[in-house]
């Protein structure tokens, strides 16, 4: 479950998300990114403007279509049952645990629930790029 410390940056500036490699997430949970040097070493250097970039981390999970699925992704579900009905559910860090939120209050109330690798989820989108989705 290596891919659970997979992560991606939106930037709130640009709107668009920057490719990770270039991006180091630090122990305090600062942002630095990685540069070469004169000498051709790696230097570790603070990201400036910390507060325009939002970092979400992967839950280690892919969907049904084999994308894996990260903190504020919006996922569908097809699956009726004893638990919930299909509904739309958005991928949220609470108390140190990954958890899928209802977005209509109607389904499930406000009770969060983990994500469980065995449903049959599907990416739609995320809290960034797609804001409409959380409308109801």
């Amino acid at each position: 479950m290596n891919d659970r410390f997979k992560f991606r940056i939106w930037d709130k500036e640009c709107n668009y998300f920057h490719d990770m490699p270039d991006y180091f997430v630090g122990m305090d949970a600062s942002l630095n990114v990685l540069q070469r040097n004169h000498r051709n070493e790696w230097d570790i250097l603070p990201l400036e403007n910390q507060e325009n970039y939002v970092i979400q981390q992967c839950t280690g999970l892919k969907d049904k279509n084999g994308e894996f699925i990260f903190e504020g992704d919006l996922l569908h579900s097809e699956r009726n049952d004893e638990l919930f009905d299909p509904a739309v559910f958005v991928i949220d860090w609470s108390e140190g645990i990954m958890w899928v939120d209802d977005i209509d209050p109607e389904v499930l109330g406000s009770c969060p629930f983990t994500l469980h690798e065995n449903y049959d989820y599907e990416i739609i989108g995320n809290i960034f790029e797609n804001p409409e989705l959380l409308k109801k």
